[in-house]
């Protein structure tokens, strides 16, 4: 188990970036958590500044679900490029060993037709 600790000083803002996503402590006095593994404790973690629906006009929540729908596109267009140009490589190499493999059977078929032959 990992330990988060901090004078009783007060945190006013403080970001942490774990991949694209960007956490910000809460205002006031840090309290010592404990956390298992890489955990990070809620209840000094929040997601940024996120506004509540119910406090969101209803364009404010469509907009909101726009974004967040573009950010999940481009995440899910992202994925499947990485896929695809996985598979291509993959491609490549497989075509490059059927090449030499095709080149060896013609090479000893070659070499068993003469050993044939010599008997």
């Amino acid at each position: 188990p990992h330990s988060l600790s901090a004078s009783p000083s007060t945190i006013k803002s403080m970001d942490i970036f774990i991949g694209e996503t960007k956490l910000t402590a809460k205002s006031g006095p840090l309290q010592e958590q404990a956390t298992e593994g890489n955990n990070v404790p809620r209840t000094i973690l929040t997601k940024g500044k996120k506004r509540s629906r119910k406090d969101m006009t209803e364009e404010e929540i469509h907009e909101s679900r726009k974004a967040a729908n573009r950010k999940s596109a481009r995440r899910s267009h992202q994925r499947q490029k990485y896929v695809i140009d996985q598979l291509k490589r993959e491609i490549e190499d497989l075509t490059q060993e059927v090449t030499v493999v095709t080149t060896e059977t013609s090479a000893l078929k070659e070499q068993l037709q003469r050993a044939l032959e010599e008997n």
